[in-house]
């Protein structure tokens, strides 16, 4: 993958997150899975998100619900030691079979209130499930979504909101891939992706942060009931075609077999 690519997927990614407070994760995660190993991909993304996700959060501090992002950050905790424990890493066939069902869980409308992100222990358990996933398959922002369905929430608040508990669960993601690494655990010794170049990281970094700025823009003019429309879409669609891939790659394994 070039860095000229890399950076303009980091801003478009970033752009569509800055929006609509998901989604760009979910796309940017497999994009990377095509010129990267999953480690290499997780961690990538980790390091890119978790910097994209930082920006946005200081762009709308002021709406951040810090109690909750606080039980947001206990259930995370927890989601860490479970995935220590496992020591697991999909392969790219399972890889995008879990993030179709994720896109899709995120396009459902249905979900209970008092499971929502505004309650005490609805924090804590999307702190933990967003988490688990977001450590097994890098990415997790749809489910996250599911968290947020209660359409009074003004959308700044909703973005600011995510984006913080996401600074967290980036930065999880990053220290568990560095661990396996060192560890040796699922092939994750070879772990440096871009071949260490880090000034190419550095120019996606910056791309990732004028995407976050220029969906800010987006948003603050966007009315609230077009925001809460277009999520589902947009995840209905990303869903179906990562189970598509999914389905195309089982299906070419299993006819290496026979």
């Amino acid at each position: 993958m070039t860095i000229p690519f890399l950076a303009f997927l980091t801003w478009s990614t970033s752009l569509l997150s800055g929006i609509f407070g998901m989604a760009g994760g979910i796309v940017l995660m497999g994009f990377l899975t095509q010129g990267f190993s999953p480690v290499q991909a997780i961690l990538l993304h980790g390091i890119i998100q978790g910097f994209a996700n930082f920006h946005r959060s200081y762009e709308f501090r002021h709406g951040i619900d810090w109690k909750g992002v606080g039980r947001y950050a206990f259930g995370a905790a927890t989601a860490y030691f479970i995935m220590r424990w496992v020591s697991f890493v999909p392969d790219k066939k399972l890889l995008y079979l879990i993030l179709g069902f994720v896109a899709l869980a995120g396009a459902w409308d249905f979900f209970p209130k008092m499971l929502g992100f505004e309650r005490p222990f609805g924090a804590v358990l999307c702190g933990l499930f967003v988490s688990l996933f977001q450590l097994l398959a890098g990415v997790a922002g749809p489910l996250l979504d599911l968290f947020f369905r209660d359409r009074k929430i003004p959308k700044e608040k909703v973005v600011g909101t995510k984006s913080a508990t996401q600074v967290i669960s980036h930065g999880l993601k990053v220290g568990l891939m560095v661990e396996f690494s060192y560890r040796g655990i699922s092939g994750a010794s070879d772990i440096l992706p871009l071949d260490g170049n880090f000034i190419g990281l550095a120019i996606a970094l910056l791309a990732s942060a004028l995407g976050t700025w220029m969906g800010k823009q987006v948003l603050i003019r966007m009315k609230q009931e077009v925001f809460y429309a277009w999520t589902g879409r947009i995840l209905a669609v990303i869903g179906v075609f990562y189970i598509g891939k999914a389905t195309l790659l089982y299906r070419e394994a299993m006819n290496g077999l026979f």
